[in-house]
């Protein structure tokens, strides 16, 4: 017993709080985890078209299959195949496109009828694999110049899109893009990926959806969720992207805060911006927190809800989205959900399946998913 509190000590260093009033969020139960036998794609849907609850369900059902379609589709024709959208107004149709002008019959029979009935071809002049090589060219005009951006194929128009910070930046984008492919460049000013978080209240634990907080107990990041390291060892994952390090947590009581030991893994750039810290000595589980109706950190008159769903409580982690072609399983359409601690529980829907770019600190990035139509409203620049 020595040893193992030696140990732990020697991992998990704990440092009292200053005077300030701390709360940690309730720990998991049966009750509070149970859900509230809600789907919310099914509710998301239903409340952003105006459709019943059973149309809402019906193309649910239908969605979590659309991955079966982009296999056959790859398949067929992996040089051809210009992406995957659904569409949800006037009527619920999912739009396959494809360059060329084959009548792709041997494509349909290969998709099972539940999903056919949904299907509409469209012809597209540029395939997935061909946009990609522009996006390459894009991306190593741009990020040679040291300029924050994010850029995208956006496959229903055709077009590329690039979103800088301001006017000036975007002035710069375009003096950068390669001639031949300016035409079909959007650049548009809007958010792109920042490294930095707002200034919150500090005061939480460490399961999946709790604040990150910093040696003053001051929160500026989340902790994503629990998982396993190559070790085998207890370990919660959070952003590489985050400042704070080493991350702290906030002690059950309220009146400590407890070090976590060094990331064991941390990736940032390209594909990946994670690193997870091992919790040897704390509970954690494969649960996510939430909180609905939470007003934006720092701002409490804007506040993100998701009608109809309960205040807070936690999501039981069944299952991830793995690598796919094309990033495909997060298609364009898709209704999302995400919650984090500065901005609350907000849902939309996919409006990329994969954004490349470089951030404010010139990381560079690629395949990352961007959601828009949601509700959620951000702190005032």
């Amino acid at each position: 017993m020595r040893t193992l509190l030696t140990v732990i000590s020697a991992l998990l260093c704990t440092t009292p709080l200053a005077a300030q009033e701390m709360k940690a969020p309730p720990l998991p139960t049966p009750q509070n985890s149970k859900g509230s036998g809600k789907d919310l794609q099914v509710e998301y849907l239903a409340q952003q078209y105006g459709i019943s609850a059973a149309e809402a369900a019906e193309r649910v059902d239908v969605l979590r299959d659309v991955q079966q379609i982009v296999d056959v589709a790859v398949a067929s024709d992996p040089d051809g195949f210009a992406g995957l959208w659904v569409e949800h107004t006037p009527t619920f149709k999912i739009i396959v496109a494809f360059t060329g002008q084959d009548e792709r019959k041997a494509f349909l029979d290969q998709i099972p009828a539940k999903l056919r009935r949904y299907v509409q071809l469209r012809n597209a002049t540029k395939s997935l694999a061909a946009a990609q090589q522009d996006l390459d060219a894009i991306l190593k005009a741009i990020t040679a110049a040291k300029l924050p951006f994010e850029t995208y194929f956006e496959p229903r128009s055709q077009n590329y899109v690039v979103t800088v910070k301001d006017q000036a930046a975007a002035q710069t984008a375009r003096g950068l893009i390669p001639p031949t492919l300016r035409s079909a460049v959007k650049v548009e000013v809007g958010p792109i990926l920042q490294t930095f978080q707002t200034n919150v209240r500090p005061g939480d634990a460490v399961y999946g959806g709790w604040e990150l907080v910093d040696s003053t107990g001051r929160a500026t990041c989340s902790y994503g969720f629990a998982g396993r390291d190559s070790n085998g060892r207890d370990s919660i994952l959070t952003a590489a992207h985050c400042r704070t390090n080493p991350p702290y947590v906030v002690g059950s009581d309220g009146s400590h805060l407890v070090q976590l030991p060094a990331a064991t893994e941390t990736r940032y750039g390209d594909l990946y911006d994670f690193r997870y810290h091992p919790v040897v000595g704390l509970s954690t589980g494969y649960w996510v927190y939430f909180q609905n109706s939470k007003a934006v950190t720092d701002y409490p008159s804007y506040v993100n809800t998701v009608p109809g769903f309960y205040g807070d409580g936690y999501f039981t982690t069944r299952g991830t989205l793995k690598q796919s072609s094309y990033n495909s399983n997060h298609y364009i359409g898709m209704p999302v959900c995400k919650s984090g601690m500065t901005t609350g529980f907000t849902c939309g829907t996919v409006q990329s399946s994969s954004v490349s770019g470089t951030d404010d600190r010139g990381v560079s990035y690629s395949s990352f998913v961007k959601v828009s139509g949601s509700s959620q409203r951000k702190r005032p620049v």
